[in-house]
């Protein structure tokens, strides 16, 4: 493990020195969110001023979480009535005893860090405390899968799953508490939907939604339902579902034929492509996998993940488009088509659901 990120879990991880121990439970607290009249939400944006936190492909994690948590109090309280309270709303040193002692002296009702990660991993995931009740497992519950709909709405993200770890502001906070590690900066791909701003703006609606569902106020995004049916494709499969494959593989960069046939050429490069996102490397294709490779494409985007959705609607669904990679206002209305006819919401935007759609 790198040293930085050695030097920056120990930051997250030791309690400043003699900080009194907390009379409620961990989490305890706001045992019946929907009473409160006016719920009081602590939004706390790692690192700050003179600690940068993680570093990498020339961003600073201080910066990223203070334009989601700003964000993330701006979607609610344009949507909720609800008071805010935020460990610091500009470029601030504060002291991990500071954040969850301020949050506890506002008696807030929950409490929510924004990190980002680093390590050379990729993907999603968010920590509660190891032994929280059961208020802050709900707040887990609520905004982990609140955060991942919006991440993919803008494009593939792994689901590093629900965990629980020692961190000072989990387990020195008197209310329910979760942190969130948003996607690595480290790893290039990551980065880069980290210097989307409207990947960072879906981001923070996502944290804002799942603190809305905890609370029982309504609103926000609905519940994004089960994991799609993602084919599964292995060497010997065939048909267009393997070409709009192979076009993706060659949007991320690798070298192949696009020709249908899931042949040893096609599964070695999926194994290379396996490898560079740390997923399971198996050679076969399924959900895990596709969800880590489809992309986001939409009116003035161009390339291979193009030519395999113009594919895919052309010589399976039987929908007229030109096969030349450009999404343009013909492949638009060809995708606003497709959605229509199967029901999905038709924005002629091909994310995540859209493409589980053309290739299931």
């Amino acid at each position: 493990m790198p040293k930085a990120l050695i030097s920056r879990r120990r930051a997250l991880l030791l309690a400043a020195g003699g900080l009194a121990i907390p009379v409620l439970g961990v989490g305890q607290a706001f045992a019946n969110p929907t009473t409160a009249a006016t719920p009081r939400v602590y939004i706390d944006p790692g690192h700050g001023g003179s600690d940068s936190g993680a570093v990498g492909n020339g961003l600073l994690e201080k910066d990223l979480t203070l334009s989601i948590a700003l964000q993330m109090r701006d979607h609610l309280k344009a949507n909720w009535n609800v008071d805010i309270r935020m460990s610091r709303t500009g470029d601030t040193t504060r002291s991990l005893a500071y954040r969850s002692s301020d949050a506890n002296s506002w008696g807030a009702d929950l409490f929510v860090s924004v990190h980002i990660n680093a390590g050379g991993g990729t993907g999603f995931e968010s920590f509660r405390y190891t032994s929280a009740s059961a208020g802050a497992v709900a707040l887990q519950n609520a905004i982990h899968p609140a955060i991942l709909s919006g991440m993919r709405s803008v494009s593939s993200v792994t689901d590093r799953g629900k965990k629980a770890a020692n961190f000072h502001v989990l387990r020195e906070t008197r209310m329910p508490a979760v942190l969130t590690e948003t996607l690595f900066i480290d790893r290039a791909s990551d980065a880069a939907l980290l210097k989307n701003p409207a990947f960072l703006t879906a981001t923070a609606k996502g944290h804002a939604n799942g603190v809305a569902q905890y609370l029982g106020l309504g609103g926000g995004d609905p519940d994004p339902g089960p994991d799609p049916a993602w084919p599964t494709l292995r060497k010997g499969s065939t048909g267009e579902d393997v070409k709009t494959l192979q076009y993706l593989l060659k949007e991320h960069g690798r070298d192949l034929l696009v020709d249908g046939d899931f042949g040893p050429a096609t599964e070695t490069e999926v194994r290379a492509h396996q490898t560079a996102l740390s997923l399971t490397v198996d050679g076969v294709v399924g959900a895990e996998t596709w969800k880590a490779t489809v992309m986001t494409r939409r009116n003035g985007d161009d390339g291979e993940a193009v030519k395999g959705i113009q594919s895919s609607l052309s010589a399976k669904h039987g929908i007229s488009t030109v096969v030349d990679g450009d999404f343009g206002p013909g492949t638009d209305s060809s995708v606003r088509t497709y959605q229509s006819g199967k029901g999905l919401v038709s924005d002629g935007v091909v994310g995540p659901i859209t493409w589980e759609s053309l290739v299931s």
